[in-house]
């Protein structure tokens, strides 16, 4: 009996850019890493690169994680506090290029773009009737370019994880930059700065380097 192919999932392109210099000048190389085709391993990959890089914004030790069957959370850890589990939502707004990551704009307003993602947090909160279990965590990702938050696209969304409930445990944000290492950053909890103020960031406007053609400024 054949065994059941896994589903597949589509990615965006992400990697690190090299830089180096030589007598013609600098030059710049993007080096993109293949996500894995399958949506059990590209979350794997996920969870395996953000333990690493962001086990110290956790109020606890992972000893190790499991995969769950379908239909339950991603992930279970098994921590120093523990089991806890850790729910995956990737950040891919793709409603407004086709579908498709090669026309993603490559310029946003941190304003729009927080509020689409905690539009996708509380969507999430509410699929477990707004008190999702004790213990969850959300783990925010990307796996494409464009979609790497500002510092303030991640200032503001502090600040409404802090002010409107949601249930989880934590919320966390990943972007892989290499199948081993890659960037974290917390969500919740944290608490904003004093007097931050989320309508002076409304009409600011973020442009994310496309790293296939950046070049070095002369």
């Amino acid at each position: 009996m054949s065994k059941k192919p896994k589903p597949k999932k589509p990615s965006g392109e992400a990697g690190p850019v090299f830089m180096s210099a030589g007598p013609q000048g600098a030059s710049a190389e993007f080096q993109q890493f293949a996500f894995p085709t399958a949506k059990e391993e590209i979350e794997d990959l996920v969870v395996r690169g953000f333990l690493r890089a962001g086990e110290s914004l956790l109020p606890f030790h992972v000893e190790s994680y499991v995969p769950n069957k379908q239909d339950d959370f991603d992930f279970d850890l098994v921590t120093s506090k523990g089991r806890r589990s850790v729910e995956l939502a990737e950040i891919a707004f793709l409603s407004k290029s086709g579908g498709s990551y090669e026309t993603v704009p490559s310029s946003y307003k941190p304003y729009d773009f927080a509020q689409e993602i905690l539009a996708l947090i509380h969507k999430k909160s509410v699929h477990y009737g707004g008190r999702p279990p004790a213990g969850l965590h959300l783990l925010l990702y990307i796996t494409h370019w464009a979609f790497i938050p500002s510092m303030s696209t991640l200032a503001l969304l502090q600040y409404w994880a802090s002010q409107k409930p949601h249930g989880f445990e934590g919320i966390h944000w990943y972007a892989p930059i290499t199948k081993d290492e890659g960037i974290a950053f917390p969500i919740s909890p944290v608490q904003p700065p004093s007097g931050f103020s989320p309508e002076a960031l409304r009409n600011s406007v973020v442009q994310n380097l496309d790293p296939r053609g950046w070049k070095p400024g002369a």
